[in-house]
This record gives structure tokens, sequence and C-alpha cells, in this order.
């Protein structure tokens, strides 16, 4: 595809989300405009072909694929016929909207520092807006993207913290003061074990697959919506929800205050 970009210099191309169950596309995409490439083969020993920069300049809605065929051997890349989407809102003014989801967003933000969650959002993010009653799209659009980081940097805390659980379980079985003792791939791992362990990786895979949902349905049901106050609605909810879970911590704090 970048091989295209430089010959035809059209320099744009559309990502969506993919079920990677049934392979079916979302219905809305993002266009990305490609601002900079440098080639790093040599550098890299053919490891990396491109080093690239992209800016995301409009939304647009899938109307056809032209060349379906190439989905399965994976020849070359879909060409799509698309059509540009807009908010149908865009002459209304939300300040009620807005000032609720500044205030709540500023709420999780103090509740984030006072329990010192990681990861966490800094304070000093607030000068990226002008107002918190009249927000520009421009700033709607940055608070869903700050918001989809810290679900995306939580995903991969909590994939650590569990895969650091089952690892530890088995560190402590194959180990003896510290040294593993005898050969790691001599061990033979009981069958009480392999149960505990085989329920840990069911159940971290089951939280994951909840944590994904919440980091990317959302975010495509803001991306898809033609209405600004649609989208302020979601985010809202997802603030809102956060705000919930750190409220229930401080509770649990209050009344179990020499807990970890």
């Amino acid at each position: 595809m970048y091989n295209d970009i430089l010959l035809s210099g059209g320099r744009s191309f559309a990502t969506c989300m993919v079920n990677e169950e049934t392979g079916q596309f979302a219905e809305t995409a993002m266009i990305f405009y490609l601002d900079e490439l440098k080639e790093v083969s040599q550098q890299t020993n053919d490891q990396v072909k491109y080093i690239c920069k992209h800016q995301a300049t409009r939304r647009v809605n899938l109307k056809k694929v032209l060349n379906p065929k190439v989905w399965k051997d994976g020849s070359t890349y879909l060409k799509v016929q698309v059509e540009d989407l807009e908010d149908v809102d865009t002459e209304e003014t939300y300040p009620d909207d807005d000032q609720l989801l500044m205030q709540v967003f500023r709420e999780v933000v103090d509740l984030q520092d006072k329990l010192k969650e990681e990861p966490r959002f800094s304070p000093t993010l607030f000068s990226m807006f002008n107002s918190e009653t009249n927000l520009e799209d421009e700033e709607v659009w940055s608070l869903v993207n700050l918001w989809q980081t810290l679900a995306n940097e939580r995903v991969g805390a909590v994939r650590k913290k569990k895969t650091d659980e089952i690892e530890a379980k088995l560190m402590k079985y194959i180990t003896k003061d510290g040294k593993v003792s005898p050969k790691a791939g001599q061990v033979e791992i009981p069958k009480s074990l392999q149960v505990e362990i085989t329920a840990m990786t069911n159940k971290f895979r089951r939280e994951m697959a909840e944590m994904a949902d919440l980091t990317t349905v959302p975010f495509q049901r803001m991306l898809q919506t033609n209405r600004r106050q649609e989208r302020v609605t979601i985010l809202y909810k997802l603030i809102m929800d956060e705000k919930r879970r750190l409220e229930a911590i401080v509770s649990l704090k209050a009344l179990f205050p020499t807990a970890p």
C-alpha cells in the first residue's frame, strides 16, 4: 500500500475495525493522511520497511468493497468506495452537556490522584481545553482520545499483572531458595497445579475479552454517530462509570483502612 501511495501521491487511506470472529467490517472508518514516510529497511536489516507519521483527517462510511476477493488471500489491500460522514448538529451548542462532561472528568482526575491510580491522568492536561462549558469539536475528540488511551493502558497493566501472577505460581513450584531446581525443562507440574493455572488462565482471558469490548465498542459508537451530542453522552457515561468505580474504592478504603 505504501508503495502505491508513493507512486500515486494519494497519501490517504481508510482504516476500520474488523470483528475477529466474523470478519465483518465496521460501517464507519477513519481516513488517515500520510504526513511523513521514511524508509529504514537498511538500518533494520529489513525487519522494518517504513517509519510513518499520520494524522486522522475525517470520518467516512464504507459503501462498497471494490476488490473483495483479495480479502481471503491477502495479496493486496482492499479498495473501497466511501461517503464522508459529518455531524448533523454542527450549528447547535450544548453548554450544559459540555459542563457536565468536564465536571465529571475533573472529579475523576482528582480521585485518580487521591488514590494514586496507575495509570492515571495528570491534572496539567486541563490546559488543553480553552473552556469547560463550550468545547470545540477538536477538544471533544481530544478527550475521547485521552480516554481511549487510558483504557488501553489499563488493559496493558491488567494483562501484565495477571501474567505475573500465573508466572509466580509456576515459579514458586519449580524454584527452591530462589533457584530453579531441577532444570525447568525437567519439572513435572502436578495435576492440581495444572488445574489451578488453567482456571486462572481462563478467568484472565474472560477479563481481557470484557476489557477489550470496553476499549473498542463505545469508541466505535462515538466514531460512527452523526450527532455530537450523542458522542458527548457516550463519553460522559464512560467517565461516570469510572467515577463510580473510584468512589467505591475510596469507600472500601475508608471501611478497611489497613487493606492494601
